[in-house]
Formats: structure tokens, sequence, C-alpha cells
């Protein structure tokens, strides 16, 4: 199976089960804009045939020259998304840059979620990400309703302080 080269990736910033890198790629749309959190992880246990995942939050605001944001429901404030690469283009695959690559249809998750700041989306991106890296957790779509649970949880966790 063909794999991007990482070597000449920075660090990942999680390790474990898999590893994880920040996306540090400039919006090169004007939708891109929206993106809060993204990573691209290396997740073996989830497929055996397409491992590696972007997973990334973006907020549902407007942006000038865009399309209004599809919000699920009034008061939805970000979307979490966890979405299998295409594996014809993990050679394009690479933290500085993901305008060109593709993903498998249907996502394995979009999920959005109301009453966030961006720092509380980044946090929970941040959570999934080392479930799935360090915990070990499955990001294939199997394991959909597992992460709508975790992910609401953990939003009403931020917007009321309780557990």
């Amino acid at each position: 199976m063909n794999h991007p080269d990482t070597s000449t990736w920075p660090d990942s910033a999680y390790e474990g089960f898999g590893k994880a890198w920040l996306s540090y790629a400039p919006p090169t749309r004007p939708e891109q804009e929206a993106t809060v959190r993204a990573y691209i992880v290396h997740a073996p246990q989830g497929n055996q045939f397409w491992p590696w995942y972007l997973i990334a939050s973006i907020h549902l605001r407007e942006i000038e020259g865009t399309e209004s944001p599809h919000k699920r429901f009034p008061e939805a404030s970000h979307e979490f998304m966890i979405a299998a690469v295409n594996p014809d283009d993990y050679g394009k695959l690479h933290p500085g840059g993901l305008s060109e690559v593709s993903f498998l249809t249907p996502i394995d998750l979009v999920h959005q979620v109301g009453d966030l700041d961006d720092d509380q989306a980044a946090k929970i991106c941040d959570s999934i990400v080392r479930a799935i890296v360090v915990g070990g957790d499955s990001p294939d779509q199997d394991f959909r309703s597992y992460w709508i649970r975790s992910i609401d949880s953990t939003a009403h966790h931020f917007r009321t302080g309780v557990h």
C-alpha cells in the first residue's frame, strides 16, 4: 500500500497506536478560513485499507464571499469531521497542504454542536485525535455514534462546567 513520505514532515503532535500531525496549511480558498483546527492522522486501527484521516473542527460563522454555512440546527456553532483520505491521494498528503487531497465517501463523521467558542472547538478536536492516536479508538464510520456521544458530552461539559 502506498503511504505518504513523512520523513520531511515536522514532528508529530501525538504518537501511540498511530501518529498525528497538526496541519499548518494556509487557506487557499475563502471557505477554508473556517478551519479552527485540523490534523492528519495515521490510524492503522481504523481501517487496514485506508489508515490515513483528516480530523478537523470548523466554525459555522458567515465568511464574506462564500455561501452561508449549512447548519443542521439554528444554534450550531462548530462542526467536527473525521474523513478517510482517498488512498489515491496519499502522495499528495502533507500537513502544509491539503487542498489537493480528496476523501472517501461517505465521510466517517460530520457532527455539529452549538454554543462553543473556537478555543473549545479546538480542544475537542485535540481530544478526538488523542483518543484515536494515544488511546487507540477507531476513527472509522462504524464508531460514528460513539464519537457523537463523546463530542456532545464534552461540549456539554464546556458549556456547563459539569460532567
